[in-house]
């Protein structure tokens, strides 16, 4: 045998070893494919079997622990999509109570820094609350609010303290 024809061999077996790896590796892909397709298949029989046999006392025997099990985690399941289903109404709560932006609308909780809809800082937007909450309010009568001696009364009507009108307003749970 001459070099080329050892070169030819090595690279003949090469090549072979190569194609059976390969091979290999496909076979095995495919194996892997069909044990999660039969994996579904059975979950899905056992499923329609389940509910077809749940409340039968011959189908149960020897198998209370499985659908005793199975009947658990369906009232779990429901309690926690009820869970769920509370917290996103109690989003939905919060977001209507949240106060307008007096400059675009946008709503804006107590917590935030800053409208998410036009970007005002909540300083500026507090203080447009308190000049349409002043704005909003009667104005005292002379009479009432400065009695002869100047001083206003402790019965007569004042001016709303900024405090109250930005916990009315905002809904400020600090206030």
């Amino acid at each position: 045998m001459n070099l080329l024809d050892s070169m030819s061999a090595a690279l003949s077996r090469g090549t072979n070893v190569a194609d059976r790896a390969a091979k290999n590796l496909k076979y095995e892909v495919r194996l892997r494919e069909i044990t999660r397709e039969r994996q579904s298949l059975a979950a899905q029989l056992g499923a329609s079997l389940y509910e077809d046999t749940k409340d039968d006392p011959d189908m149960r025997a020897g198998r209370e622990r499985l659908y005793d099990g199975i009947a658990a985690l369906d009232i779990e399941r429901e309690q926690v999509r009820a869970q769920i289903a509370n917290l996103a109404e109690q989003a939905q709560t919060e977001a209507q109570q949240s106060p307008l932006c007096p400059f675009c609308g946008s709503r804006v909780a107590g917590d935030h820094l800053f409208c998410s809809g036009c970007g005002r800082s909540i300083d500026d937007i507090r203080a447009a609350w308190f000049a349409q909450a002043a704005a909003a309010e009667p104005a005292p009568t002379p009479a009432a609010s400065a009695p002869e001696g100047g001083a206003p009364t402790a019965d007569a009507p004042t001016t709303a303290d900024p405090i109250e009108v930005e916990a009315t307003i905002v809904d400020n749970p600090r206030a």
